[in-house]
């Protein structure tokens, strides 16, 4: 018995694969990128350590590779004690992706990409409303856009529970939402930050626009522009 819990102990301590790259259709992988860290957090909890590797591999990654990309297939292990003996020291590895790749799919990872910096973490999003003129098209987008969020640690409210609210409230979602409109969402689902989107397409060149509105103060948090 003794040599099976410790068995178990040290399994804790070994590597956790996070964000495979099969979530990241349409990025291309340009590099590896490896990095140490710091934390006061005793290594069982495998959830906060998936974030604070991606977090500590992303800001290494960007200091080389600059912006529009991410880290995946992230591995982290316990090495020892933190720096002057205090907390515990962990290496982390994974593999950096870029979002340069052309066509929709390259555009939505930028989107979130770029969006994503603008909201605090653990942020509970609602992806409101996205306008196109073929209403297939547009639910591909949210689709997309509410799987992009999801893996990267983000709540994203179900957007048939959203439609419900919507009818029980009486209220609209234009791309250019309102001040009533967004307190009101906030309010009653706990949603922080509400999304809105259109796909504009003048001649050969299709843009994806995307706002994000701030639930509490009604203020415009992030826009973001990706033709493709």
């Amino acid at each position: 018995m003794v040599f099976i819990i410790l068995g178990l102990a040290c399994a804790t301590s070994t590597a956790y694969p996070y964000r495979p790259f099969s979530d990241f259709p349409g990025a291309g992988e340009i590099g590896i990128v490896q990095t140490n860290f710091d934390s006061t957090f005793p290594r069982g909890n495998v959830l906060r350590f998936n974030a604070a590797s991606h977090a500590a591999l992303l800001r290494h990654a960007k200091q080389e590779h600059g912006e529009h990309i991410d880290v995946i297939n992230i591995t982290w292990n316990h090495i020892g004690r933190g720096s002057g003996g205090r907390g515990f020291r962990y290496s982390a590895k994974g593999t950096v992706i870029s979002f340069q790749a052309p066509g929709l799919e390259g555009a939505l990872g930028r989107t979130v990409e770029g969006l994503a910096r603008y909201f605090p973490a653990r942020s509970r999003i609602a992806i409101a409303h996205i306008v196109a003129a073929d209403r297939g098209y547009a639910d591909l987008i949210d689709g997309r856009l509410e799987h992009l969020f999801r893996i990267r640690g983000f709540d994203v409210f179900d957007r048939s529970q959203l439609d419900i609210v919507r009818a029980e409230q009486q209220l609209g979602l234009d791309f250019v939402i309102d001040e009533h409109t967004a307190v009101s969402i906030g309010r009653v689902t706990g949603v922080n930050v509400i999304i809105t989107g259109r796909v504009v397409v003048a001649g050969n060149v299709r843009e994806l626009q995307i706002r994000a509105v701030d639930t509490t103060t009604a203020r415009l948090v992030g826009t973001v522009l990706e033709a493709f």
